[in-house]
């Protein structure tokens, strides 16, 4: 894994673009839940949504990192 990427001459870390990735995912996967009303199962929203886009965070970095 390169550990930045350049993009027109400017240089992003890796980390940046996958945190990036993760959070549209995440708002993705929790508009999800709430249309399909499964937020009644979570305890605590908030920490559940830190979580998951934690969860969603390290798989991307573990992904990138096997390629």
């Amino acid at each position: 894994m390169n550990p930045e990427v350049d993009i027109y001459g400017v240089y992003i870390p890796t980390i940046g673009i996958l945190a990036l990735v993760s959070y549209f995912l995440n708002v993705g996967l929790q508009r999800f839940i709430l249309r399909k009303g499964l937020e009644r199962f979570i305890w605590h929203h908030a920490l559940f949504a830190a979580a998951t886009y934690f969860i969603i965070l390290s798989i991307l970095s573990f992904i990138v990192t096997r390629i």
